[in-house]
């Protein structure tokens, strides 16, 4: 399939591309940056080699843009949150390095506003609307601001990455976002009617709270088992819905004649979902059963048994085993999503491998929440940067053509558009 790319250098002119550049403007430019006559100029042969990634900043630099960005969304009570997420963007790509060449982030927080602005006015809407009306009209707006924004989370998430990938730059190549607002929705609209049916589950649910005590029992019982409904076929429509998305954000960034697709399936996730799920369940069941022997034991060191304070000394090691059990479900799922979203990720010149190991992400979560715990919060921008330094290392990307000839290629291909029209 012919790949179309719309690419724009900075500064220049933009033009629809075919995924066939015009060989005599790509033959002058080349044997321009070669020194050799267009007739002589051979092209490379497509021999793989890797193509180096790093970060070149720490977290303390990072601190200060953390700080600034907090101080502005909580003065400006979220208003500024675009603006905010604008900095932190330019200053996350900028010091984001690919072949000895910078990243460059263009975007603006205005097109950011949009999406930011009608999150915060749905929320605040529906907050206001459960806080200050009467309990029925209260609860109505709540759930019906829940419901906009379930039929708004496809769009926003849509355009909140055609803004960030739309406005990414590589050597003064854009990148870009094609896939359709058709395609977001319909990589998300499975999780539609198990949320539908919470919602419904809840609104009956504060329907017998506040809506008088008589005849209500059958209600609460269908209310109580539309959520646990809702609940089971959400989790069991999870491994599909990340699947969709993952294939839909993957298989849509185009740069320089180059279209990406993602190879992983549903299978891949649903193994990926079932695991993580065992491992959460395991360490929800460890710490429940701390819960129980701590209360016990409490219970009986208040009424003056000796045994009480053995039941809280046996309930310490499950509580520690139960809450090292979640941080390594969190751990896997997380590795697992990232192995599978950019190591099944590919394209006709790229190939990308991915290999985090949720052993180590598991062991820098446990050191960052000692360190979080002990710093009040502080060491939030470092722990970032130490994460993402981790994800960036652990990806190796391997190119079949020299990242330069798809520069020459575009750049070529632009001044050519320009020329012609």
């Amino acid at each position: 399939m012919p790949l179309r790319p719309a690419v724009r250098a900075t500064g220049r002119s933009t033009g629809r591309l075919s995924g066939h550049f015009p060989g005599h403007a790509t033959g002058h430019l080349a044997a321009h940056l070669t020194g050799r006559a267009p007739g002589q100029f051979r092209p490379p042969a497509r021999t793989s080699r890797a193509v180096d990634l790093t970060f070149g900043a720490g977290g303390t630099r990072y601190a200060r843009v953390w700080l600034i960005n907090l101080l502005l969304t909580v003065l400006s009570l979220g208003l500024a949150w675009p603006l905010a997420r604008t900095r932190r963007m330019r200053w996350l790509v900028g010091h984001t390095v690919v072949d000895n060449h910078g990243l460059e982030f263009h975007g603006r927080p205005w097109a950011l506003a949009r999406v930011g602005w009608t999150v915060l006015a749905l929320t605040a809407t529906g907050a206001a609307g459960a806080w200050y009306a009467p309990a029925p009209a209260g609860v109505a707006a709540l759930l019906l601001s829940a419901l906009l924004l379930m039929l708004l989370q496809p769009a926003l998430w849509w355009a909140a990455l055609r803004w960030r990938i739309g406005n990414t730059r590589w050597r003064g190549v854009q990148f870009h976002f094609s896939a359709t607002l058709t395609e977001a929705y319909q990589a998300w609209w499975p999780l539609w009617p198990p949320t539908l049916l919470l919602l419904a589950g809840v609104g009956g649910l504060f329907t017998t709270q506040f809506g008088g005590t008589g005849g209500h029992a059958a209600l609460r019982l269908s209310a109580w088992t539309a959520v646990a409904v809702a609940l089971v076929a959400g989790l069991a429509l999870l491994p599909t819905v990340a699947a969709r998305v993952v294939r839909t954000r993957q298989g849509n960034y185009r740069f320089a004649g180059e279209t990406s697709w993602n190879e992983s399936n549903a299978a891949d996730f649903s193994r990926l979902c079932w695991r993580s799920v065992g491992l959460a369940a395991a360490g929800a069941a460890a710490l429940a059963l701390a819960a129980a022997l701590g209360g016990s034991g409490w219970a009986g060191h208040q009424r003056g048994n000796a045994s009480g304070l053995w039941a809280i000394a046996f309930a310490a090691p499950w509580a520690l085993a139960g809450a090292v059990l979640l941080v390594v479900a969190w751990a896997y799922a997380s590795a697992g999503m990232f192995n599978l979203a950019w190591g099944q990720t590919r394209s006709s010149g790229l190939r990308i491998r991915s290999h985090l190991r949720w052993q180590h992400t598991a062991s820098l979560a446990l050191q960052h929440g000692l360190l979080l715990a002990l710093t009040g919060g502080l060491y939030w921008p470092f722990a970032r940067m130490s994460a993402l330094r981790q994800r960036l290392h652990a990806l190796a990307i391997d190119s079949k053509v020299d990242p330069q000839l798809w520069i020459a290629q575009t750049r070529a291909a632009v001044t050519e558009s320009g020329v012609r029209s």
